[in-house]
């Protein structure tokens, strides 16, 4: 391997993201729990953390704020995947529903509908 190819990650990088993906990451957990009672959508996708409110300008110091490249983050979550480089295999359950005449119906609205 040279200096450009990534290595695997590491075991407690994998158990890190199947802790943080399955939600049973325990200081992810107790944010989660804060932010929550701090009313204002919209929020961090991971953190659930207010973008808008009374409290904007304190938890802007501390870096929580909308990460220029993905709106539904905030800065804070992102600088902690970067520090825990991989992910991990977890299993989901997926449903694909396909309603008759539903293709006719959503040529004619838009995205956000």
């Amino acid at each position: 391997m040279d200096d450009r190819t990534p290595s695997p990650p590491a075991h407690d990088e994998t158990e890190y993201w199947r802790q943080v993906l399955t939600g049973k990451d325990a200081s992810l957990v107790k944010v989660q729990r804060v932010f929550r009672k701090l009313p204002s959508p919209p929020r961090c996708k991971l953190c659930r953390a207010p973008f808008s409110g009374p409290w904007t300008p304190f938890l802007r110091l501390v870096g929580v704020k909308r990460w220029k490249l993905n709106q539904q983050m905030c800065g804070l979550c992102i600088k902690r995947i970067e520090q825990h480089n991989g992910g991990a295999d977890i299993p989901v359950s997926l449903l694909f529903v396909d309603i008759r005449g539903s293709t006719s119906l959503a040529e004619d609205m838009a995205p956000a509908e």
